[in-house]
């Protein structure tokens, strides 16, 4: 046979049984210690020449019949796609955050993950506080001009942007929901224009030079519209073709992608995973998680999304799903140490962080609890 390495890979092809010579090529990954099968050689041979250049392996020469006879000059290449950063085994238990919350808006700017209002075991809160992967270490930012639970936020051209969410007033957590767009802007939060409606429990993400909003419902009714802020106005596209509020949205900086969420009640939860292309304003049906949900966390890393968490009426999920964008395959990841809904789920460098949520259904028993989920 022949033998090569290639992006953490040994690579086996070719070989010589006594009747029979071979076309299987297989590899082996160093850092999962695992085999598997690529494309087998369009021309079996042994005694092949077998050598890697960038990412492409090269099979040359050898002979396509046993022993010594029939040597040939035929030359194959098999480009090999760069290999994909795999899980840890466990997820590893981080600092507590300072205080525990759920159902709060998160983002990643400049390294840190921020959490910005929420629940916390008393009502409402506007504290905004980031997470340092860096260093495991907690610090405070200005707070919300008032106390928000269940907003949106996104890094948008350098600043946080907090979006929508409820209003409490009094015990009533969800007296009032919001249109209001917040800018962190030297120290200081200062209003945007307001989206083109109010709307708390949906998603956003930003691609480019823009925001995207969508899902997510307004006095028990769900909104259906995909909003748009370019910096300066609001315009309405395509609408979610499933709408639903309590999803997770993440993007991979070219699509927006919808995951889960529910029909306005715990017992209604949906797998349904929807793609939002903004070359063409369309949405596309993806295959659907293996574990219907609402209330979970989502986000990218290396070519997959990865949904965690949940709730159901009657428990809060610990399982961690990743969808591989190339294959379209959906596969289980290590789940989360503790179960937990309404939580922050984030990407920093090769490492996801689970923070916060409720360890309960509803809005019960809210945790600070913080866990990572290494991939090398």
């Amino acid at each position: 046979l022949g033998a090569t390495f290639i992006d953490g890979r040994i690579v086996a092809a070719g070989g010589e049984e006594p009747t029979r010579v071979l076309a299987q090529v297989e590899a082996f990954d160093v850092t999962t210690g695992t085999w598997s099968e690529l494309p087998a050689l369009r021309t079996p041979r042994h005694g092949l020449a077998l050598g890697a250049v960038g990412n492409t392996i090269y099979a040359i020469d050898g002979a396509t019949e046993p022993t010594h006879a029939e040597s040939t000059a035929v030359n194959e290449a098999l480009q090999i796609p760069p290999r994909q950063i795999q899980p840890g085994p466990a997820w590893r238990r981080l600092r507590d955050a300072p205080i525990p919350r759920q159902q709060s808006a998160s983002t990643v700017a400049d390294g840190t993950v921020w959490v910005l209002g929420g629940l916390d075991n008393n009502g409402s809160t506007g504290k905004v506080e980031g997470y340092d992967p860096a260093i495991d270490t907690w610090k405070a930012g200005p707070d919300l001009p008032a106390p928000l639970n269940h907003p949106m936020a996104v890094e948008y051209n350098g600043e946080l942007v907090v979006l929508g969410g409820w209003e409490p007033e009094g015990p009533n957590l969800t007296a009032h929901p919001s249109d209001r767009v917040l800018a962190l802007r030297d120290g200081q939060w200062v209003e945007l224009p307001p989206m083109p409606q109010p709307r708390a429990a949906g998603a956003a993400v930003t691609i480019g030079n823009k925001i995207y909003v969508f899902g997510g419902q307004a006095d028990n009714q769900l909104a259906a519209t995909t909003d748009v802020f370019d910096g300066t106005t609001w315009t309405t596209v395509a609408d979610l073709p499933t709408p639903r509020e309590h999803l997770a949205a993440t993007t991979d900086g070219t699509y927006a992608y919808a995951l889960g969420g529910r029909n306005l009640s715990a017992d209604k939860n949906t797998a349904t995973v929807e793609r939002y292309d903004p070359t063409t304003d369309t949405w596309t049906r993806l295959p659907d998680m293996p574990t219907p949900r609402g209330g979970l966390g989502a986000t990218f890393i290396d070519g997959r999304i990865v949904a965690a968490g949940g709730e159901e009426p009657t428990r809060v999920l610990a399982q961690v799903e990743a969808f591989d964008v190339a294959t379209g395959m959906w596969t289980e990841l290590t789940p989360m140490g503790t179960a937990r809904h309404g939580l922050v789920v984030a990407t920093v460098g090769n490492t996801i962080y689970a923070i916060d949520g409720a360890q309960r259904p509803t809005h019960a028993q809210s945790t600070a609890l913080a866990e990572a989920l290494d991939f090398w």
